[in-house]
């Protein structure tokens, strides 16, 4: 039985496995004992160093929004321009487009049972190249597919503030970054408004 530790070995208090019925067994302190000896003596070299933070020092991202209208489609699809303005390249993933409802929009409520709102939405986005690491000066474009611009109706309904439209993205290994406000709110809400046009016709 292979066992994966993703925590110092030092720290371990206990360890056990759960048989075909439920039932608990422990390992005896002994056991535990020889188990933590045996981890730490075949640690790899250098495994008690400690690992390099990455530094956000230097790390610069410009991200413009913007429409676009693709031949033979009947609304605008909504892009973001990410650009790597640092002095090292950089990995951007995990893109998403949220917002928040003010006030949340409330579900219907029955007796005995909790209440829930809706507190907002986000939808994620593709990229549209074939890397996701940047070097200084290079951008990326990532873009809301068309079968997803629906979901952008939303934004449309008067209760999304313009500072509660983000665009999420993380970068390199510990980064995440949010960009709001500038023009990105009034370019949503433009794709946003192009699509319930288009679901009207």
């Amino acid at each position: 039985m292979l066992i994966h530790v993703n925590r110092d070995v030092e720290d371990l208090s206990g360890i056990g496995v759960f048989d075909g019925d439920q039932r608990l067994w422990l390992a005896t302190d002994e056991n535990l004992v020889i188990f933590k000896h045996d981890a730490i003596a075949h640690r790899l070299p250098g495994a008690d160093e400690p690992a390099m933070e990455p530094s956000a020092e230097g790390l610069k991202m410009d991200v413009k929004a913007r429409a676009t209208r693709p031949s033979g489609l009947d609304h605008d699809l909504l892009e973001f321009v990410i650009k790597n303005e640092s002095t090292r390249q950089v990995s951007v993933h995990n893109v998403r487009l949220g917002w928040t409802y003010t006030p949340p929009r409330q579900r219907p409520t029955f007796p005995g049972k909790p209440s829930v709102a809706e507190a907002g939405g986000s939808v994620g986005l593709l990229r549209q190249g074939t890397t996701n690491l940047l070097a200084p000066g290079e951008q990326v474009v990532f873009a809301i597919e068309k079968e997803m611009s629906m979901f952008l109706v939303e934004v449309a309904r008067g209760d999304v503030l313009d500072e509660d439209i983000v665009l999420e993205f993380a970068t390199d290994k510990k980064w995440s970054w949010k960009a709001t406000m500038d023009e990105i709110p009034s370019v949503v809400r433009g794709v946003a408004n192009s699509v319930v046009e288009s679901m009207r016709r």
